[in-house]
């Protein structure tokens, strides 16, 4: 029986857009899937999507308030049941076997 991951999206906004790309830079360190990490300068918001714990999500605000951005928000943003499904049947095609044909 396979394992579901959850992958969570998260919203990281900014007091103003000027750390936006430092913010992101220092997310990019801390977590693994680096290209997951957009930026909106419009809404000074940087997301990303991660696997990371509670824990690790706390890391990531502290180590952001740490390093001087001024965080208006850090949430996560919830998955509509579409997206859910998308999430299942990805991992579900990633880890089926291939089919060869003879």
């Amino acid at each position: 029986m396979a394992t579901v991951r959850q992958r969570r999206v998260i919203e990281v906004q900014l007091l103003a857009d000027g750390g936006l790309k430092s913010s992101a830079t220092l997310i990019g360190e801390l977590i693994k899937d680096k290209d997951s990490i957009t930026t909106s300068a419009a809404e000074s918001v940087v997301r990303f999507s991660t696997d990371q714990d509670e824990q690790g999500l706390a890391d990531i605000l502290a180590k952001l308030t740490a390093s001087g951005q001024r965080v208006s928000q850090f949430r996560e943003v919830p998955m509509d049941l579409e997206d859910a499904f998308m999430s299942v049947t990805k991992e579900a095609e990633a880890s089926a076997p291939e089919e060869t044909s003879s």
